[in-house]
């Protein structure tokens, strides 16, 4: 499904999904926010975090073939971080489980995420958390780190759920707004705009 909305205020999902009850799988975008209010009516929904968007940011710091085409066009490549290509290595483990089980009934989906991706999720929350005190507030892979962190019990209802998608070639919903667009498979520094996908 597709819904426009001319701008991004928080009245266009919060109307769009009025009827609503469930898991709502998004990014950070603050316009979310009261669909997650225990007050809300019919229910509060459950957030579930959206894994590319988390990606993406690490991927931003780690993209070697961007820099590579930069030095190529004589400008001055950024500075690879080793702790993004680790971040984006931990979750493109969990994005091929994903791929490796895309089709399967909800059973099949949430054991082998209980038995393959539930270890690998754990372990990326603790490395995140032992990492990001090393980094000062202001750092970009910092930012790229609270924004999983900080949402962490989002992130870790998308990797539970079996309705729930983590690879960037899933099936996701787009509510788009004037400033944006549908989730793209490869996240790259120029694909800056604001994505938010529900399923």
């Amino acid at each position: 499904m597709f819904y426009y909305s001319r701008d991004r205020s928080g009245e266009h999902p919060q109307a769009h999904l009025e009827e609503y009850a469930g898991i709502f799988q998004a990014d950070a975008y603050g316009g979310y926010t009261k669909l997650y209010e225990a007050n809300r009516k019919p229910a509060p929904l459950i957030e579930a975090a959206c894994w590319v968007h988390a990606r993406r940011q690490f991927f931003i710091l780690a993209d070697v073939a961007a820099n590579a085409r930069r030095k190529a066009q004589g400008k001055t490549a950024n500075p690879i971080s080793p702790l993004a290509l680790e971040a984006v290595r931990r979750i493109d483990a969990l994005f091929d489980i994903e791929r490796s089980i895309n089709g399967q009934s909800a059973e099949r989906r949430r054991a082998a995420r209980q038995e393959l991706s539930a270890p690998l999720v754990a372990d990326l929350e603790q490395w995140l958390r032992e990492q990001r005190p090393k980094l000062s507030r202001g750092n970009d892979l910092a930012k790229a780190m609270d924004y999983m962190v900080k949402r962490w019990p989002a992130s870790s209802t998308t990797a539970a759920s079996a309705s729930q998608t983590m690879p960037p070639n899933g099936p996701c919903a787009v509510l788009p707004s004037a400033e944006s667009h549908g989730c793209s498979p490869v996240p790259t520094a120029e694909d800056s705009a604001l994505r938010r996908c529900i399923a």
